[in-house]
């Protein structure tokens, strides 16, 4: 309950400080909800029950009904401009409104439990993004259930939760998705935490010095 009243007053306060300033350099980025939408939306019309009670139990079902928003890049430029990297946490009107893996939890589902995973460090494959993402779009319900289960999870941390430069993938999404049950294991809410913190971290320090934010995962 703590949390969610900290996220209920952090959004408050970020439309009242939003309105009362203007934003003034770009924010690019690599994710683009409306295309994860359409995507999931092609394979939910051809996935099989079994999968979809497989995604129910590893925790991921939730991200097929993902909500269709636009980006709003004044909104999160603003945001941007209040992260305090010492404290890690979003600074509004004076109010320090902490950033923790709880809150990936809480909004994306994922339990904040099992192992913690640098994912942005580790050795990359020759498999990219893109591949993964043309993989997922040629799925068709003649497709076995064992390769939609595994290219959805590719695509889904490789173009929604990790958005890497260059398009890189990590060689360890493959073993996982070779071991789907080990999904589960691992620590998806601390993960997403840490990376986009690195990503606030970036960002924040660029437009401290005046420079264009650029890319946003």
């Amino acid at each position: 309950m703590r949390t969610l009243l900290r996220i209920i007053c952090f959004s408050k306060l970020i439309v009242v400080s939003y309105s009362t300033q203007i934003y003034v350099r770009p924010i690019l980025y690599r994710c683009y909800v409306s295309t994860f939408r359409t995507m999931c939306d092609t394979f939910s019309d051809i996935i099989p029950i079994e999968i979809e009670q497989k995604l129910k139990d590893l925790n991921i079902y939730q991200f097929l009904q993902f909500p269709g928003f636009e980006q709003n890049a004044p909104l999160i430029y603003q945001l941007l401009t209040m992260w305090n990297i010492e404290k890690q946490s979003f600074i509004i009107e004076g109010h320090i409104v902490p950033f923790t893996a709880d809150e990936v939890a809480l909004l994306t589902g994922l339990p904040n439990r099992g192992e913690e995973i640098t994912w942005m460090t580790l050795p990359t494959s020759t498999i990219t993004s893109k591949d993964i993402k043309t993989e997922m779009f040629e799925l068709t319900r003649e497709s076995s259930p064992d390769t939609m289960l595994k290219t959805f999870i590719m695509y889904l941390c490789s173009n929604l939760f990790f958005q890497q430069s260059n398009f890189k993938v990590p060689k360890m999404l493959k073993t996982i998705v070779n071991n789907v049950d080990n999904f589960s294991s691992i620590n998806w809410a601390w993960a997403i935490w840490e990376c986009l913190v690195e990503d606030f971290n970036n960002v924040s320090m660029k437009i401290s010095n005046n420079r264009p934010a650029d890319y946003v995962n």
